[in-house]
């Protein structure tokens, strides 16, 4: 009795299926819809990246320092041609000085030796043209004499009169010379002066070479990163003092080397990240590296990966470099009737989609285009308003009612 009432039991409760199954079949399946629509479709290439410098400088001592002040702390931020530190200076500036009185003193000399020299020259020429004139007249009259006096026509006295003359004529012409060699030796202290002022302008210019360098200035605007040294420091030529990184920031990422094919410098870049909140930044692909390099992903999984840089249009001020990030590079976009992706499947080789037609699943062949992360561009086979069903379930078929 107990065995029978069982088999009725399943009896109904099939009896209850298939007619439960019957009417589902009747009302139609229950499915998704959408609608096709035009939107913008957008493909990207995904990486992970990090804010960095866009310059980084390090300043280094140029000469020997005693470092007297240092006047910034790292994470200051700086303008360019702002002094970061001093150095002791005291020995330099006396230098200076004293050099500046030696070189002024030269200058004046030099001024006054410039002024006079071309009078002395012209009165020594002078000088020496009439005495050798006087000299010749003097030489004439004593050769003229000596033959008189010889054949007696004069007195001995006036013939030693003319020697005395000539003598004195000699004499003068001798002096006349030397005052002329005075001034050719007076032309070479000009040049010794000048040679002297030279040196000694080109010793001033390194001692304020080096006096600009005890005073150590930012080289670019931006944030220092790093203080190397301490107040009273002594430090040799070379030595690194400070490391700045100037105001703008870039992005550094390492792509796919399977997606760098579809990268372009300009291309948009969205970015984003824990560090930035629920702010998106925006930027452009500055530079695609040449070559692709073997990188160690988190998995443990080695990957060859492009380095790429990226551009930004802003940076807000609380980021600094190091920051991780999510970027987004737009390979391609479009704005164009699309689907959901998971409306689109495959049929003989050829796109197809479900689209109801007077209430029932109708296969459409459709011609896709670009292909976004969620939806599909729809070139042809549909039209904007068509509903399409997303997700088709395995037991849809063509024909099938839906509701």
């Amino acid at each position: 009795m107990k065995r029978e009432k069982k088999v009725l039991a399943a009896a109904i409760l099939a009896i209850v299926a298939i007619a439960a199954a019957f009417l589902s079949r009747s009302q139609g399946l229950e499915v998704e819809t959408v609608a096709v629509a035009e939107q913008e479709i957008t493909r990207t290439v995904l990486a992970s990246g990090y804010f960095d410098a866009g310059e980084e400088r390090e300043i280094v001592a140029r000469y020997p320092l005693v470092l007297s002040e240092i006047l910034v702390e790292a994470g200051d931020t700086v303008e360019k041609g702002q002094v970061l530190a001093r150095a002791d200076s005291s020995a330099l500036e006396v230098e200076k000085r004293t050099l500046e009185a030696e070189l002024s003193s030269l200058k004046a000399q030099l001024a006054a030796s410039e002024t006079n020299l071309p009078l002395q020259r012209s009165q020594a020429e002078t000088a020496a043209a009439a005495a050798q004139e006087t000299l010749a007249q003097a030489e004439r009259e004593e050769a003229a004499l000596a033959e008189l006096f010889r054949s007696g026509a004069v007195p001995e006295l006036e013939y030693r009169r003319a020697q005395s003359q000539l003598a004195a004529a000699q004499a003068q012409l001798q002096q006349a010379q030397a005052g002329l060699a005075e001034v050719k030796s007076a032309q070479n202290l000009l040049a010794q002066q000048r040679s002297q002022i030279d040196a000694l302008s080109a010793r001033l210019s390194l001692l304020e070479e080096q006096l600009s360098y005890h005073q150590v200035s930012a080289g670019v605007a931006g944030r220092v990163a790093e203080v190397y040294v301490k107040e009273g420091a002594v430090v040799g030529a070379g030595t690194p003092l400070f490391l700045l990184h100037s105001a703008e920031l870039m992005i550094e990422a390492e792509v796919l080397a399977q997606d760098a094919p579809e990268l372009k410098v300009g291309q948009r870049v969205i970015i984003s990240g824990t560090v930035l909140k629920e702010r998106e930044l925006v930027g452009s692909l500055a530079k695609i590296h040449p070559r692709a390099v073997e990188k160690l992903s988190e998995l443990g999984v080695t990957q060859r990966r492009v380095p790429v840089e990226i551009n930004l249009e802003e940076t807000p001020d609380s980021i600094r470099p190091g920051y991780p990030v999510d970027v987004e590079i737009v390979t391609a976009e479009t704005k164009a009737p699309a689907v959901p992706k998971e409306a689109v499947f495959q049929l003989q080789g050829k796109d197809h989609v479900f689209k109801i037609l007077n209430g029932k699943a109708a296969l459409a062949p459709v011609e896709t285009g670009l292909e976004g992360e969620d939806l599909v561009e729809i070139r042809s086979g549909l039209a904007v308003g068509d509903l399409v069903i997303n997700n088709p379930p395995k037991e849809l078929a063509e024909g099938t009612r839906i509701r």
